[in-house]
């Protein structure tokens, strides 16, 4: 009957004799501190039997089971001092058998030869035994507790931790904005100086070729005006005007060296004295100055064909004095054995070399008029250069922006999401030790009421009690790599987002120089290939073939290596060019060649060769301390021709050797990149 009461006394969630009480609105009853323990560990209100929810709950006690359950220990307490037996009361406590025993049991053949103790003593034995194991209990607890503030310490600290690992990230990725910034001034602050220099170097020959060309027009409009003057006025001018034809300037030279950007120029007038500049100019014609020279120039001419010393007309000319003289002057002593020529035969003749002189001197104003427009073209695409490299410039430090950006919030984000995933880790971690807490509480408040309960009920627990507090849990460790790795996120963190770029960057080893490029030709706008597509507008420098080619940047000294992708491009030349860059037309070449579905080498001879297969990339090798260039196959390194170092040409400052391309085909021939390797080395 007690046994059955006992059953309907105990806590379903413990299995005891329920202690504090209280029933929930589904009218199942629990412990306080086991149905709060229950909600802890789910993380939500139910019911542990039927698992009903509750919103909100609160726990009022069940008083009449509170009574009811104090009135059965009491009852229970009371009737545990007795022997079931022989109804006396217990005294002793027999070892062999741990228990407890009344006098008759001593004697009782079950207990033959056993041992036994007085209750007083053995109560004082097991219950400092049960004290020491409450020390240890409490003294775990001590552990829990400290640990439990320990993971509480490095949960705040994590988020510490993330809040100064992101602002190092973030100053370490604003100081390579900052880097990028003044690297992109300073390459966009060059572009611009480059411009205004060759643009001045441009003005500047400009204005020289426009003085060149107002002298030649002026020499021109006085030799076409003496053209038709008289024989005697003629002849008396015409050893000045041979003299000043003869000195007039040469064929002027274009300014190598001079594009570099588009920009819309505005041509200038400047006066050939005062070099004043006017944008734009009418030429009205001064009418009273002009009737003064004319008047002037008659009565030079009515003057200039009398002779001075015989007032006699001038009719002939003295061939060994290169002068005029009249009738008279033919024999005076000053002329004895002279060659004579009639004036009318002698200026015929030199009016015909005047004239001679005249068209050289309109050929030169014409060659002055095509290089000055030629230099006006440069100045405009100098400017329209600018801004394409400014451009470029602008757009490649915009990719490194973006990257920049883009690694930034993955590592931030690797850094939140880290703290999450440790956070969660450490709020797990102070759960599991709060339920551990929960735990040796509970046995400690269960030992400290059964070390002040009667010695029979204490006996009776002592050995469950023991074995509780024996498996309670050990020792608790802290979480180990629980804070946030740092040395993961900052550590190297340029140096790692510096070697991150070269999956973004490539490098080519040989540049193609636009300069140097037919109209015909587009180039990439990396300038690593080259295709033949509609003509471009391109002004005519020197440096310029328009020969459907164009040339690398000059190789200076070392070995240099390039690898170009022909594929299916049907008309190619490849190689190495050397001469003067200014005059493209001279340049020999050292190259091999695709034309009309045969293979050709020119290295000093022509000849052909025959691959087993289409050759689909071809490297150019140069070594310029050896004087040897090559050619091979690219994966293979199968050579197939090079050139003897007797062979190599004497270079020297206009004298320099180019890599060499062409072709007439859309399919672009194009230079492979080399993979970037960003390697340390140890001091």
């Amino acid at each position: 009957m007690a046994s059955l009461a006992e059953d309907h006394l105990q806590c379903p969630t413990c299995l005891e004799i329920f202690k504090d009480p209280v029933m929930l609105p589904c009218s199942h009853n629990f412990c306080r501190a086991c149905v709060q323990q229950w909600w802890e560990q789910k993380g939500d209100r139910s019911c542990p039997v039927c698992r009903t929810e509750f919103r909100s709950l609160e726990l009022p006690i069940n008083l009449a089971l509170k009574n009811i359950c104090e009135v059965f220990s009491q009852a229970s307490v009371e009737s545990d001092d007795i022997c079931s037996l022989h109804k006396e009361k217990l005294k002793l406590f027999c070892v062999d058998h741990q228990e407890l025993v009344c006098l008759i049991c001593k004697d009782a053949k079950i207990h033959a030869g056993h041992k036994f103790c007085p209750l007083i003593e053995i109560h004082e034995d097991h219950k400092k035994k049960l004290q020491d194991g409450l020390q240890g209990a409490k003294k775990r607890l001590k552990d829990y507790t400290e640990t439990r503030d320990n993971c509480n310490e490095q949960a705040t600290y994590i988020k510490v931790q993330r809040e100064q690992v992101e602002n190092k990230i973030k100053m370490d990725f604003e100081e390579l904005r900052r880097f990028l910034q003044a690297e992109e001034e300073a390459r966009l602050s060059a572009v611009r100086e480059e411009e205004e220099e060759k643009s001045r170097m441009m003005k500047e020959k400009i204005q020289a070729l426009s003085r060149d060309m107002a002298a030649l027009s002026d020499e021109i409009r006085s030799t076409e005006e003496q053209l038709t003057s008289d024989a005697v006025s003629f002849m008396k001018n015409f050893r000045t005007m041979m003299t000043k034809i003869k000195k007039l300037p040469y064929k002027p030279k274009l300014l190598s060296g001079a594009p570099l950007d588009e920009v819309k120029h505005l041509e200038h007038r400047t006066c050939p004295v005062c070099r004043t500049e006017f944008r734009s100019l009418e030429l009205p014609i001064n009418l009273a100055l002009k009737n003064i020279c004319e008047v002037f120039s008659q009565a030079s001419v009515e003057s200039d064909d009398i002779c001075s010393l015989h007032k006699e007309k001038l009719k002939l000319f003295c061939v060994d004095h290169q002068e005029l003289v009249c009738l008279i002057c033919k024999d005076a002593k000053i002329h004895a054995g002279h060659k004579f020529c009639p004036l009318i035969e002698i200026h015929e003749d030199h009016k015909k070399k005047l004239q001679d002189g005249l068209q050289d001197a309109k050929k030169r104003l014409k060659d002055y008029t095509k290089t000055r427009n030629n230099c006006n073209e440069q100045a405009t695409y100098i400017k329209v250069q600018r801004e394409q490299v400014e451009n470029k410039i602008k757009m490649a430090f915009e990719e490194l922006r973006r990257f920049l950006q883009a690694e930034e919030e993955a590592r931030l984000s690797a850094v939140r999401e880290e703290e999450e995933e440790k956070s969660r880790m450490m709020m797990e971690k102070i759960q599991a030790l709060s339920r551990d807490m929960a735990v040796l509480s509970d046995e400690i408040r269960s030992t400290e009421e059964q070390l002040t309960s009667d010695p029979v009920s204490f006996m009776k627990n002592f050995q469950t009690t023991m074995t509780k507090i024996q498996k309670l849990p050990d020792k608790p460790k802290l979480l180990s790599g629980a804070l946030l790795d740092e040395v993961k996120h900052v550590g190297n963190l340029k140096f790692s987002v510096w070697e991150r770029m070269k999956e973004m960057v490539s490098y080519s080893p040989v540049i193609l120089d636009p300069n140097t490029a037919d109209p015909d030709l587009s180039l990439s706008e990396d300038l690593t290939s080259v295709s033949c597509q509609k003509e471009h507008q391109r002004p005519n420098n020197p440096e310029r073939s328009a020969l459907k080619c164009v040339l690398g940047s000059a190789l200076v000294s070392g070995t240099y290596m390039w690898d170009v992708k022909v594929g299916d491009n049907r008309e190619w030349e490849l190689g190495v060019a050397f001469g003067d860059s200014c005059l493209p037309h001279e340049l020999k070449m050292w190259k091999i060649a695709f034309p009309n579905d045969e293979y050709r080498m020119f290295l000093g001879l022509f000849r052909l060769f025959n691959p087993l297969v289409k050759l689909q990339k071809i490297r150019v090798h140069v070594d310029m301390n050896k004087r040897s260039v090559s050619f091979s196959k690219s994966h293979t390194n199968i050579e197939f021709c090079n050139t003897e170092p007797c062979a190599w040409p004497h270079l020297s400052d206009n004298m320099k050797m180019f890599p060499y391309f062409y072709t007439t085909d859309k399919i672009p021939l194009q230079i492979i990149p080399l993979a970037c390797r960003v390697t340390t080395q140890s001091q």
